[in-house]
């Protein structure tokens, strides 16, 4: 699904691009809707939509004022505008998008396909960046990908404190204090992470040795990291666990 954002100060255009979406588009979800140039940019770098239908002239400025305080989160647009004369030159010359109102509908669709394939394009130029990026580096400075449902963030290994199951999520700890809830098990990010020394040190938890500041083998096992973290050791991992650490 490709995350949308809806701003028109009028009611009426924004229910009707509502309306289009959901008859023509399947595999767009909204995730937010603006009425003006203060609250689309208060609800883009808070949903950070990957697609934008953006009215030009509104109440409090114009669709461009949006774009100028928004310039540093990528995303695609599509001008929706019932002026043909206001900034359309701009528009062309910089090969977006617009749509003249009343919306028709052949013309919303072919906007629309264009806009989801260069999103899609640059998916996956990301990705073969990041490829490119980490053939030349050692383990220790590779990056991984993490999919989420509207982006792609990618997170250098070492950054990475530990992992920990949460059903068919699997949620990342890295420092700095942040944590990243991702698609996908911790038996698949175990298998590209062990190449990098990762513990699998229990069903629903794997570790990074290099945060490990010492195993305790009371209490049934645990590691206590450097940021004062228990992460317990199961029965059957023990061993494994302790023949890794003298490695």
């Amino acid at each position: 699904m490709i995350s949308c954002l809806i701003v028109d100060d009028e009611e009426n255009g924004r229910k009707n691009i509502e309306g289009l979406m959901k008859e023509n588009c399947p595999d767009l979800s909204i995730v937010g809707q603006a009425r003006s140039v203060s609250e689309a940019v208060q609800r883009i770098k808070a949903c950070r939509p990957q697609l934008l239908f953006l009215d030009i002239e509104m109440t409090d400025g114009t669709g461009f004022d949006v774009l100028a305080q928004c310039n540093d989160i990528q995303l695609e647009v599509i001008f929706v505008t019932a002026y043909n004369q206001y900034g359309l030159n701009a528009i062309k010359f910089s090969a977006i998008d617009y749509i003249l109102k009343p919306i028709d509908t052949r013309q919303f669709c072919m906007a629309v396909e264009k806009a989801v394939r260069q999103i899609e394009m640059k998916s996956e130029n990301m990705r073969l960046r990041n490829l490119l990026y980490n053939v030349g580096q050692t383990k220790g400075n590779q990056r991984i990908a993490l999919p989420f449902t509207d982006t792609i963030e990618f997170v250098e290994v070492r950054n990475i404190i530990r992992l920990e199951a949460e059903g068919s999520y699997t949620r990342f700890f890295l420092s700095g204090n942040e944590s990243y809830l991702v698609s996908g098990s911790l038996k698949e990010f175990d298998e590209i992470l062990s190449v990098h020394g990762f513990i699998r040190t229990h069903q629903a938890h794997l570790v990074n040795p290099n945060y490990i500041k010492s195993m305790v083998k009371t209490d049934g096992g645990y590691l206590l990291l450097q940021n004062g973290v228990n992460i317990p050791v199961s029965r059957l991992r023990k061993s494994e666990v302790i023949q890794q650490l003298k490695g």
